[in-house]
């Protein structure tokens, strides 16, 4: 189902509004991770520039745009299941992130989640520098931090479980559902940190050294990787990531079940009953990569002048001007 051509056409929108040129535009929702609904809205993250003589200034500029249309596509491209009473056409929210080049870098020099997360999203919409594109993706696997991308997700994981789902420790009545998109992202997540916890721990005893430290008076062993990564970040796709996690059948049916209650709802913000079982695997497994996380090298970040290079590249300036 391609609902391409109708986005691109709200990016136009935004570079005419906005005098930009976007150079690369992904998918960083629902649509990314595999659980859109007919109703779901689009999450697009943007990476744009502007004309050389923007950035030749000493005065700070504009780094971001947000910008919300909405626009009308065909429901049969939005879902495959089409009632004879319902509308052919299905007015939905396109929201936008946009990032000026020049910050998008900075930001991904740091391993800032959201740039990461557009750069490896399966669903993109414009692309329209192959050389850019793929550089930072080498940069990306080769010299990005796991451990600052895993702190965070981790992060996000521990709030959203606190917030959806042992808050119900401090009241007087139990709670008997939960917010749907509560469990999807707390598994996502969790299932994203395993995958790179995979590619540290599943290696041959050549690739990695063992490494001993102290705490809370505790000997702890870690496996350190002491070759280069050689793929990058994780595809965001959810089912990519259950199927490399490989959890028991019977928790794999459980996640599929709750996939397939997000593709066919029809609320905004669905609820479900609340399924322990899948709670006490999350808290489990998250207990386990917390770890793995805290224990992860730290790395420089990735380095400016490589990013100035190709920042300059973009921009058509010969770097050879002032020297």
């Amino acid at each position: 189902m391609n609902c391409k051509p109708y986005i691109a056409g709200a990016l136009k929108q935004l570079e005419d509004e906005y005098n930009i040129q976007i150079l690369f535009a992904a998918d960083a929702g629902s649509r990314s991770y595999g659980w859109a609904s007919v109703n779901s809205d689009f999450d697009v993250h943007v990476i744009y520039l502007r004309k050389p003589i923007y950035y030749i200034t000493i005065q700070e500029k504009q780094k971001t745009i947000e910008k919300t249309y909405y626009i009308d596509i065909p429901r049969n491209l939005l879902t495959s299941v089409v009632a004879v009473d319902q509308p052919e056409q299905v007015n939905v929210e396109v929201n936008i992130s946009a990032f000026d080049i020049k910050h998008a870098l900075l930001l991904f020099s740091k391993t800032n989640p959201a740039i990461m997360h557009m750069l490896n999203s399966p669903v993109v919409y414009i692309n329209k520098d192959e050389y850019f594109n793929s550089k930072l993706h080498e940069l990306c696997t080769l010299n990005a931090s796991r451990r600052t991308l895993c702190s965070s997700m981790m992060g996000i994981i521990k709030v959203n479980f606190n917030k959806y789902i042992t808050t119900e420790a401090k009241s007087t009545t139990p709670r008997t559902t939960i917010r749907l998109k509560a469990y999807l992202y707390i598994m996502h997540h969790l299932l994203f940190v395993h995958k790179i916890y995979k590619e540290t721990v599943d290696l041959s005893p050549d690739q990695f050294e063992i490494v001993k430290v102290i705490k809370s008076g505790k000997l702890i062993e870690y496996k350190k990787r002491i070759i280069p990564y050689d793929t990058p970040f994780p595809n965001l796709e959810i089912i990519s990531l259950m199927n490399a996690a490989q959890p028991h059948l019977d928790i794999y049916k459980k996640m599929m079940n709750l996939l397939q209650e997000k593709k066919k709802s029809t609320e905004q913000d669905p609820v479900v009953p609340r399924d322990r079982l899948l709670e006490l695997y999350f808290l489990l497994l998250y207990k386990k990569l917390n770890e793995f996380s805290y224990y992860l090298p730290r790395v420089p970040e990735i380095s400016l002048d490589e990013l100035d290079t190709l920042f300059h590249r973009v921009l058509n300036i010969d770097e050879s001007i002032g020297q």
